[in-house]
């Protein structure tokens, strides 16, 4: 005959596999979203590999980003999914799509939400600096998401294409206190793998912004004729890739 202290001792024992069960549940149910949205996102392709690639078609990019679409209606307040959302559809617009307001707004949008997800992201400022500066978006202010985009993040090549376009852009004159950081971002492009994006930079940058340039990558100690130089090198260069076929 069992007694009542034996019943008692064996009732912790029996709940325990029960809640642990239910735990188990619960954990789950919350990482389902999650689970769900990056399955969208990386089922086709390597996890290390996911996202815009180099290259990539626009029937490519296309896919990703509905894939990214698909992943940020379960995940709405994810930042890294809105960041390359927003990157996708930039990368969307193509010189045969540049005037697509749909495209345009859903950059804008789901960098909004990336930079409100998590404020410290300072290629998340840069990339929704430069989609308002590079579409004439009113909806972005590209002065305070830019001056963000540099006080975030030490200069790098990892943004600073994006930041010095945007900051460019603006009307009036380069914040003093920013200039040192943008002259560091212009030293920083011209000794990384991403020099060729000075060149567009700087044919898009008005003339008192290109002597600026100039000035910034040489330390005042060069002329605008070697620079005129290097960008019609590297615009030929990417001219004859695309009649050949190997720009998208």
């Amino acid at each position: 005959m069992v007694s009542p202290d034996d019943k008692a001792s064996s009732s912790p024992r029996l709940l325990a596999p029960g809640v642990a069960l239910l735990i188990g549940v619960i954990l789950v149910g919350l990482a389902l979203p999650r689970i769900t949205a990056y399955f969208d996102v990386v089922s086709w392709r390597d996890f290390s590999q996911a996202g815009p690639q180099p290259g990539d078609t626009l029937e490519e990019t296309d896919a990703q980003l509905a894939a990214y679409r698909a992943a940020v209606g379960w995940l709405p307040g994810d930042a890294g999914l809105q960041q390359f959302r927003g990157r996708l559809a930039l990368l969307a617009l193509r010189p045969r799509r540049t005037e697509n307001a749909v495209l345009k707004e859903e950059a804008a949008s789901a960098l909004r939400s990336a930079v409100a997800a998590a404020p410290n992201r300072a290629c998340a400022w840069a990339m929704y600096a430069y989609a308002g500066s590079r579409y004439a978006l009113s909806s972005v202010s590209v002065e305070p998401a830019v001056s963000l985009a540099y006080i975030l993040s030490p200069p790098s090549p990892a943004c600073a294409g994006l930041r010095v376009a945007a900051i460019l852009s603006l009307p009036g004159a380069i914040p003093d206190d920013l200039k040192p950081y943008v002259e560091a971002d212009l030293r920083s492009l011209w000794s990384s793998q991403a020099r060729g994006d000075l060149a567009y930079i700087y044919r898009d940058a008005p003339a008192g912004r290109q002597d600026f340039i100039v000035s910034g990558i040489s330390g005042g100690k060069g002329d605008r004729a070697w620079m005129e130089g290097f960008v019609r090198e590297v615009l030929e260069a990417d001219a004859r890739r695309a009649q050949q076929g190997g720009a998208p």
